[in-house]
This record gives C-alpha cells, sequence and structure tokens, in this order.
C-alpha cells in the first residue's frame, strides 16, 4: 500500500543548515581552527559537524561546537512543528531563521 507525502513547510534556526565558528588551538592560540555544520558527504540531506583541525577523530573543537550550535527548531526536520515563529527571528539565539519542505 503506497503513502503519498504531504509537503510542509516548518521553520527552523539557520544555524541548522550552516554554521561556523573558530577555535583557537589548545598548542598554540594565534592558530584557529574552523568548525562547520552543514550539509555532509553523506548526501543532501545529511547534516553535521567537520573541523579543519588535523585531528583523525572527533576533536576537541567539535565537541565544544555541538554545545554552542544553536538548534532551535531541529524538530522541524523530523516533522514536528517545535512551535510557530512568524518573526523570522530564532527565539533561542536571536538569529534568523529559515523555512524547510519537510514530507510528512
Amino acid at each position: 500500500m503506497a503513502h503519498d507525502l504531504i509537503i510542509e513547510h516548518r521553520r527552523t534556526c539557520a544555524c541548522n543548515l550552516h554554521w561556523q565558528k573558530q577555535y583557537p588551538s589548545s598548542r598554540n592560540p594565534e592558530v584557529k581552527y574552523t568548525v562547520v555544520f552543514g550539509p555532509t558527504p553523506g548526501g543532501p540531506y545529511a547534516y553535521g559537524f567537520s573541523c579543519d583541525c588535523p585531528a583523525r577523530v572527533k576533536c576537541r573543537h567539535i565537541k565544544q561546537a555541538e554545545v554552542e550550535k544553536c538548534d532551535w527548531g531541529w524538530e522541524a526536520f523530523m516533522g514536528d512543528d517545535p512551535q510557530p515563529n512568524g518573526d523570522k527571528i530564532c527565539p533561542e539565539c536571536g538569529g534568523p531563521t529559515e523555512v524547510i519542505k519537510v514530507g510528512v
């Protein structure tokens, strides 16, 4: 039995689509590494963190970014509407919000 998806529009913090921040090296504070959150090589709907530091595993910069990045409206990607937000301002971080399309 086939089910048709209904496309709904949900609002999410723009940080959930693309975010980046620089963090200092622990060895040399003048050296900065950039952590990016956005689409991953897993496909256009796979999002995650990456860092340009030389670490081969999940680095401390990414661990710090996971705590600092706003994730308001992340539930919208799962088809849940966290709350209405017509003013286009994220209620959590004060940044911009974006409208995404979700199949429910």
